[in-house]
């Protein structure tokens, strides 16, 4: 990248202006931020979750029908996915986080890229996370007609 406080990110074509690495920089930090209090609210919901797991697993078991052991399993399964999601999508950010940062810093394009790749991978799951949740929604709708 050149040193004239204008860097190059493809070639010759766009240039990283002292404007945009700034923004770019503020909203690294802002994305840091924002995954560490979504990493102590998700530490909260585990440990809420294992500490009332066994009253949760009674409470369940009273309100399902016999077998209802085999649909609270299926219950924890499924909160286990809601968790593993979601820390994959706060490493994601975590990671554009810290690569774009340092990539701008340093004047580094391949660790600015594979910033910029892993808020793209982000994306990616949470388009996909959106189309099958509305989907879901959708369902009920479609059974009326």
């Amino acid at each position: 990248m050149e040193p004239n406080n204008t860097s190059s990110i493809l070639g010759e074509q766009l240039t990283v202006s002292p404007d945009v690495n700034y923004q770019l920089t503020e909203t690294s930090r802002w994305t840091r931020i924002a995954c560490i209090i979504s990493i102590v609210f998700l530490a909260i919901l585990l440990l809420i979750l294992v500490v009332a797991g066994s009253a949760l697993t009674t409470v369940l078991g009273n309100f399902l029908p016999a077998g209802g052991d085999m649909l609270t399993g299926i219950f924890f399964v499924f909160i286990g996915i809601v968790f593993l999601v979601c820390g994959v999508l706060i490493y994601l950010l975590l990671r554009f986080s810290k690569l774009t940062s340092l990539g701008l810093r340093t004047q580094n394009q391949a660790v600015f890229n594979d910033g910029l790749a892993a808020l793209k991978t982000y994306f990616i799951i949470y388009g996909v996370l959106s189309i099958v949740l509305i989907s879901f929604s959708l369902v009920p709708l479609l059974t009326i007609f």
